[in-house]
């Protein structure tokens, strides 16, 4: 990262092929954008700069401050993790299956304070009627979850509702390591939920196995 700066939105409703080309030029200068939402559903109610850092990076922390919305996004570091074959069919309801046809992420081995970049590939075998929220875990040998990140897919701008059959949908997590997480290997995770019941997961079988999230693998922390 080269030092900081800021960059206030322009007067008046963005033009995207304007503003675009600013964002991936911010995106190739620094390895991490802040960004202060505020009053952002009048001055861009298309969610142009938010829709492209969801497509563009990895939204890795979000939090509200009276109505100010405060948001980290890890820009892609280069080094893609390589994509692993998954085909994890979540069932849903009315005989749909959300699958996860492929993921990648890195780093494997990381320090607190890293952010993990985790890329998805969704698609559904039939029109989804239903909203869901994936979650992403990493657990330690306890099973207690230790950073998680949890959120309609690419950033909350294509709902599983508005997934077309056999779309392939591209869908990017952050994982921020905390600050004093003990050094160890821990377990990648990433399920499914309904967001008006949030205990009942979606279940999905692996190896023959019924489980209420997939694991993904393992990352090393030091």
């Amino acid at each position: 990262m080269t030092g900081h700066r800021s960059f206030p939105y322009r007067k008046g409703q963005p033009d995207p092929a304007i503003l675009e080309p600013e964002l991936a030029s911010i995106a190739e200068t620094y390895d991490r954008i802040y960004v202060l939402f505020w009053g952002d559903a009048q001055r861009d109610p298309q969610h142009v700069v938010e829709r492209w850092l969801d497509t563009h990076t990895f939204k890795a922390g979000e939090e509200w401050v009276g109505d100010v919305r405060f948001v980290t996004y890890a820009v892609p570091s280069g080094e893609s993790g390589q994509s692993v074959p998954a085909g994890y069919a979540f069932e849903a309801t009315n005989d749909t299956r959300l699958t996860l046809d492929s993921y990648a992420y890195q780093p494997q081995a990381a320090q607190p304070g890293d952010i993990v970049e985790l890329q998805l590939q969704w698609s559904a075998d039939t029109v989804v009627e239903q909203p869901y929220k994936v979650f992403v875990h990493l657990i330690d040998n306890a099973g207690n979850v230790v950073a998680q990140r949890d959120s309609e897919p690419v950033g909350g701008s294509r709902p599983t509702t508005t997934w077309e059959a056999g779309e392939t949908i591209i869908d990017n997590y952050g994982l921020l390591i905390p600050l004093g997480t003990s050094p160890g290997q821990y377990r990648l995770i990433v399920g499914l939920y309904n967001p008006f019941e949030p205990s009942i997961r979606l279940p999905v079988t692996i190896n023959g196995q019924v489980l209420d999230a997939a694991p993904l693998g393992t990352i090393t922390v030091h």
